[in-house]
């Protein structure tokens, strides 16, 4: 039986920055996965989901049920720490509040140590397969590696003592190949367990071939003032080899970002995707999208607004247009400063029931800005349509 346990505590991952990390037990056969992460909106959780599924397969299909496996990802959303896999073999203990209540179970077996932002699930597997398969290896030729936590202890650096073998061994298990975990690749393994079928637009993906599937979710569709049978349930919209985060919704259509920058976008009704297209400046292990506005008037266009820690950047979406612009909040000010002249700008005298002449100008000076450019976006879409007609 599947089991998850939450345990909350404060980790400072910048010298400004506060946050809340969460670590993660889930128990599946002799397969004991563990991680901690800092954003639950990433879709990391649905990939671990997705490498459970099929490495539980893959145990029961090579009949590995003797040997207990704990894995303990830590996930560098912030991509500010050095990668390192450590595979080792010796004690280690896991949670099953199934079984304990609270207790940690204390048991021997393979173990396998990963800080990385991300992880390949076919590699993954290789990587448990090879393990299983050489545990006497594994047991001969590990040695001591010392790992910088990054954290202190009233002043006191903290480091932690694994055994691993060589991380040239490591890519080796990383990188071979087995005809069972082909076979396995060929399967579909569902985000939500199972096809999603439904009246209304939602979006949806699969996991197969080592790559994310996104497909057409609506079994019926509105034609006419009544539902109809949708000839394209189930039709593949986009296919792309990772998924960092998702977010959108059925009325505004859905961001797909593969990466920090890049990203996809899935409009409504299941129509072809745009992209990719990627934001400029945006930081390496940022945070999930803090928030998006979505404005059909005078033209259809999107905000975005990213988290980098210690500002927010803003980027303007038009998808008629296939055009995105990137530090649009930069671009904004410069503009402004520029056109308002800032260092002869002089405050007024205001009462808490007025605001001062430099916002009003600057908020006058913003909105011509966004005219201007939504401007030249419908310039953009008239061409692309003439072009498109020719």
């Amino acid at each position: 039986m599947r089991k998850t346990l939450l345990i909350v505590f404060t980790f400072v991952c910048t010298a400004t920055y506060a946050h809340e990390d969460i670590r993660i037990s889930i128990n599946k056969g002799n397969v004991h996965f563990e991680y901690l992460m800092g954003w639950e909106q990433f879709e990391i959780n649905h990939k671990i989901d997705i490498l459970l599924e099929l490495s539980t397969k893959l145990l029961i299909s090579k009949g590995y049920n003797a040997t207990p496996f704990y894995i303990y990802f830590r996930h560098d959303y912030t991509k500010r720490d050095t990668s390192y896999y450590a595979l080792g073999f010796g004690e280690f203990s896991y949670w099953d509040y199934e079984k304990t209540k609270s207790k940690d179970i204390v048991t021997t077996g393979l173990k396998l140590i990963i800080r990385d932002r991300g992880f390949d699930i076919k590699e993954m597997l290789n990587l448990i397969n090879s393990a299983l398969m050489n545990i006497n290896i594994i047991k001969a030729n590990q040695k001591q590696l010392i790992i910088d936590l990054h954290s202190n202890d009233n002043g006191v650096l903290q480091y932690d003592t694994l055994y691993t073998i060589s991380s040239d061994l490591v890519k080796k298990f990383l990188n071979s190949k087995d005809t069972t975990i082909e076979r396995l690749m060929n399967e579909k393994i569902y985000r939500n367990y199972k096809p999603i079928r439904s009246g209304v637009d939602t979006i949806d993906y699969y996991f197969q071939n080592d790559k994310f599937h996104f497909y057409d979710t609506r079994d019926e569709e509105w034609v006419a003032g009544d539902y109809v049978k949708n000839q394209n349930y189930g039709k593949n919209i986009l296919d792309v080899n990772n998924i960092l985060e998702i977010f959108g919704s059925d009325n505004d259509g859905h961001f797909v970002f593969i990466d920090d920058s890049t990203f996809y976008y899935l409009p409504l009704n299941g129509d072809k995707f745009r992209g990719p297209f990627k934001v400029d400046s945006v930081r390496a292990g940022r945070p999930p999208t803090r928030k998006y506005y979505h404005e059909n008037q005078p033209i259809n266009r999107f905000t975005l607004f990213f988290d980098n820690y210690r500002f927010y950047n803003k980027a303007l979406f038009f998808p008629d247009s296939n055009l995105v612009i990137s530090n649009f909040d930069k671009i904004e000010d410069d503009l402004i400063n520029k056109l308002i002249g800032k260092e002869d700008i002089k405050w007024e005298e205001h009462t808490s029931n007025t605001r001062p002449k430099k916002e009003d100008d600057k908020n006058n000076v913003a909105h011509f800005i966004l005219l201007t450019i939504l401007a030249v976006s419908i310039v953009l879409n008239l061409y692309l349509l003439s072009r498109k007609r020719k």
